[in-house]
């Protein structure tokens, strides 16, 4: 049985016109489905979810036609269809979720032939490059594209703007993704101060800022354990361990103390102000792993409060004083608030962090059935609002545009 833990569900249109908040009541137009503003209205909050559609006598968990059963990309916006993209080599688009990045109400796919890389962005090619590559990074500005790939035959990154080379990278590791819980839409490259960087490590263990294309040494000694390197508001922030085991986050002003513990795909996260540390930890002791203790899925807010998550965690959203933890173990999809698991649904997929969101309306997820015949659906409040179509959902955003 599924468990429900009520929220508020009211798009807050900012304190600058928090008085004309508007109300979710819900409604049944061949389904349910929340009430957004209309077009036109300022701000437009709007609701984009990507799924794929596949034929009905086609089961896509068992992928017994190897995914050319005329599959189709099928984008929604407040919940009604707005576009529809066929799938296949011919196509170049791909129906795996990891494939797919909704990023400002638009989706853009990635697809690998035998020798290029294609970009498409809302169906249409914008890049088409030499090299097969798995992207890591992706951030339209302006008229341009920012892309980071990984190369597929090794771990050489590949920078790029408008699909021309501007720095190569061999035998590295790149600070963030798509699916790490601690970076945004556009994966480890992202902007700030009009800038685009990204961080890596290489192969010696040095520590490397990317600023439009030019990498930065940064000094880090390399006897440390760096789990994230950050920019923000045109600061470095360094979150590290030490040889003996003690964790520490190096801000622009001091540096912060966070215990002893080993750190699993833990990152650094920025929101209204504040900064949160989330992963998964283990206690340790002079640099020892206490073996008996298991990891525990966290959000650390620095100087202020610890959430532990009790189902774990696999993907972690923070915003204000609210905490999300987003596990799928055993067939089962679990949302945790820190108290708990306030959502439980059985027998479901969530592919990726990008099916889930938080945002001033609430903690919104799009929840896949794993039983054949079973239609995705998104749920919001702990309420579902069903999607028309046989197959599955691949990413979920919430917009507000001024």
């Amino acid at each position: 049985m599924r468990n429900s833990h009520f929220f508020v569900f009211l798009p807050i249109l900012t304190a600058v016109i928090a008085a004309a908040a508007v109300s979710c009541e819900k409604v049944d137009v061949k389904g349910k489905k929340p009430d957004f503003p209309s077009p036109g209205e300022v701000p437009d909050t709007a609701l984009y979810v990507a799924a794929v559609r596949v034929p009905a006598e086609y089961d896509w968990r068992r992928d017994t036609a190897a995914g050319v059963a005329g599959c189709h990309l099928i984008l929604y916006r407040n919940m009604e269809q707005i576009a529809d993209y066929p799938t296949g080599s011919e196509a170049c688009i791909s129906t795996d979720p990891d494939t797919h990045h909704l990023i400002g109400g638009d989706i853009y796919t990635e697809f690998a032939t035998q020798s290029e890389t294609i970009i498409k962005k809302n169906g249409e090619t914008v890049l088409r490059y030499p090299g097969r590559e798995i992207l890591a990074g992706l951030l339209p500005s302006g008229r341009s594209i920012y892309t980071l790939g990984r190369l597929r035959n090794g771990r050489g990154y590949v920078f790029r703007k408008n699909g021309e080379l501007l720095l190569n990278l061999e035998e590295c590791s790149v600070f963030g993704g798509f699916n790490a819980s601690s970076y945004g839409k556009t994966g480890a490259i992202y902007m700030d101060g009009g800038h685009i960087y990204f961080f890596y490590k290489d192969a010696g263990g040095n520590c490397f800022k990317v600023k439009d294309g030019y990498p930065l040494k940064i000094d880090v000694k390399s006897s440390y354990e760096v789990y994230d390197m950050k920019l923000h508001d045109g600061k470095d922030y360094i979150f590290y361990r030490t040889a003996l085991g003690t964790t520490h986050l190096k801000t622009p002003d001091k540096t912060v103390g966070l215990g002893s513990y080993k750190w699993l795909n833990a990152g650094i996260a920025f929101d209204q102000g504040n900064i949160y540390i989330v992963g998964a930890r283990v206690a340790s002791l002079f640099g020892l792993n206490i073996e008996d203790i298991d990891s525990e899925a966290v959000c650390q807010k620095v100087n202020g409060e610890l959430v532990v998550f009790e189902s774990g965690a696999d993907f972690f959203y923070c915003r204000e004083d609210e905490s999300y933890g987003l596990s799928y173990s055993k067939g089962c999809l679990s949302v945790d608030d820190g108290t708990g698991p306030f959502l439980e649904i059985p027998d479901t997929f969530c592919f990726s962090r990008d099916c889930a969101t938080i945002t001033d309306a609430g903690f919104c997820v799009g929840v896949t059935p794993r039983r054949a015949g079973g239609h995705p659906y998104v749920m919001i409040d702990g309420e579902d609002y069903p999607l028309e179509l046989d197959g599955f959902i691949s990413a979920v955003e919430f917009t507000i545009k001024y």
